[in-house]
């Protein structure tokens, strides 16, 4: 069904899936850029500073938390998409990704109970962001006929990597005025969005009906590596007489127990794969089932 899905598409839903794709990658690579260049201003908003333990683990969450979000839920958002509609989760991601970034606008509090409202704030934004730019390519595949796909996907590619540059220039911007605007100039942009989205590519039909997740193993790579990156942050904040903190104890259990677990990963994958037959294993047969 998905691979026909074009032919009963009007041009008028092209443009329209096309702009939301657009959209989704566009905010989704400006918001990695634009909070790196804008962290000064945002611990110095919240009254943190980098020279400590606290304002160093809440200075690099925040950094990465948005990005690690994007890189370990892809995968698993991609298969929901197939199952429930690309265009329905895009539209929801668009909803998360919007109201993760009033809340980190809107962040009460001061210093660490701030700092940890926003790392929370900020791995919802990226769970969202997620949503969007992880269907944003597969969208213009349903609705695009083949030999126009890749004039229409290369114009998804050039938002992404526009934002990446725009998103520097606006936090940069933005953080001279008030650091609470690098996250709130989401917001309008996300809302008009929201309302492009519902309109024209919710009711996108779904994949398949049933399928089957590896809801197993995208636990075991999800926690494996935030053990790993935690350990690695805690590697360069000083302990002791060290500038580095590769004495701590804590980084050696952290990174050890993270490899331990994505090293697991491995052999736990190629078990499920056995007991699987052809591509129904992984939900890409013809039949999957729950």
């Amino acid at each position: 069904m998905q691979r026909e899905l074009w032919a009963s598409i009007s041009e008028g839903q092209r443009r329209a899936v096309l702009i939301n794709a657009f959209l989704g990658a566009l905010l989704g690579s400006m918001n990695v850029s634009s909070v790196v260049i804008a962290l000064p201003a945002i611990l110095r908003g919240i009254g943190l500073s980098i020279n400590t333990a606290i304002g160093f683990m809440i200075m690099a969450w925040i950094m990465f938390a948005y990005p690690l979000v994007m890189a370990i839920t892809v995968a698993l958002i991609g298969r929901l998409s197939d199952m429930y509609g690309r265009g329905r989760v895009f539209t929801i991601g668009d909803i998360v990704f919007t109201t993760a970034s009033l809340l980190l606008g809107l962040t009460p509090g001061y210093g660490a109970v701030a700092g940890i409202q926003m790392v929370t704030y900020r791995f919802l934004q990226g769970l969202g962001g997620a949503m969007m730019f992880g269907n944003s390519a597969a969208l213009i595949t349903d609705v695009y006929p083949p030999e126009r796909r890749g004039v229409a996907q290369g114009i998804v590619g050039i938002s992404f990597s526009a934002g990446s540059i725009l998103g520097l220039v606006i936090g940069g911007l933005l953080a001279t005025i008030n650091w609470r605007w690098v996250f709130l100039y989401n917001v309008p942009i996300g809302i008009i969005s929201i309302v492009w989205a519902y309109r024209s590519v919710y009711g996108l039909p779904a994949g398949f009906a049933k399928a089957k997740i590896d809801w197993i193993g995208a636990s075991l790579l999800t926690v494996s590596l935030v053990l790993l990156l935690m350990g690695l942050m805690l590697s360069m904040t000083p302990y002791g007489n060290s500038s580095l903190g590769w004495g701590n104890p804590m980084v050696w259990i952290l990174l050890g127990i993270g490899g331990a677990l994505f090293s697991s990963l491995f052999f736990i994958e190629s078990k499920i794969q056995s007991r699987c037959s052809g591509l129904n294993c992984l939900g890409l047969g013809s039949s999957p089932t729950v």
